[in-house]
């Protein structure tokens, strides 16, 4: 699996969060040292993109993916700066978890305007904020409308003790989870 910059970023296990149906990666930046559009491009490149929430159930899901740095990127942002924002993943914006004061476009000299979006996951409630989009948060989220584990190999049979058995494999290396619910299914 490729990322924008391989050297730093860290994926944690994904999960699966029934409400929605999706799957959702925690990525570490150590060092912070990847840009919102370095998140979202390493999204992507690993099949999923910046987590888009729509729900007080799913952020509630997401502000539990704890332990997370103090600060993770997700999926909104100002495509116009004009105060109308937008999911990466193209779905309606609606629900919203502003922080207080927030969003409120602080304009920097060298930065420009706050034009993407985190959230303080250090915070019970995980609120909102608009941010610059420079290398300075701790994570990213991934959001995956399936698995992000490969598809199964077909189940074989091993003949001694008649079980069968099917080889899983991906989601670097921490699968488990999906394994245990194609198991069951």
């Amino acid at each position: 699996v490729g990322y924008s910059n391989t050297a730093s970023a860290q994926p944690q296990a994904p999960r699966h969060f029934a409400g929605t149906g999706h799957w959702y990666q925690v990525v570490d930046i150590p060092l912070a040292s990847m840009s919102w559009t370095e998140c979202r491009d390493s999204a992507s490149a690993l099949g999923g993109y910046l987590v888009s929430i729509l729900s007080a159930q799913e952020q509630s899901f997401v502000c539990g993916l704890i332990p997370a740095p103090e600060a993770s990127l997700i999926g909104g942002f100002e495509p116009n700066d004009d105060g109308n924002w937008a999911w990466v993943s193209g779905e309606p914006w609606g629900y919203t978890n502003w922080d207080p004061g927030e969003p409120n476009d602080t304009q920097h000299p060298q930065f420009g305007s706050e034009d993407y979006l985190m959230v303080y996951m250090d915070r019970p409630d995980c609120p909102w904020n608009d941010a610059w989009g420079i290398a300075q948060y701790g994570s990213f989220i991934v959001e995956y409308d399936s698995s992000p584990c490969s598809e199964p190999h077909a189940p074989q049979h091993f003949g001694g003790t008649g079980h069968w058995y099917e080889l899983i494999e991906g989601c670097m290396g921490e699968c488990w989870t999906a394994a245990r619910d194609s198991a069951q299914s």
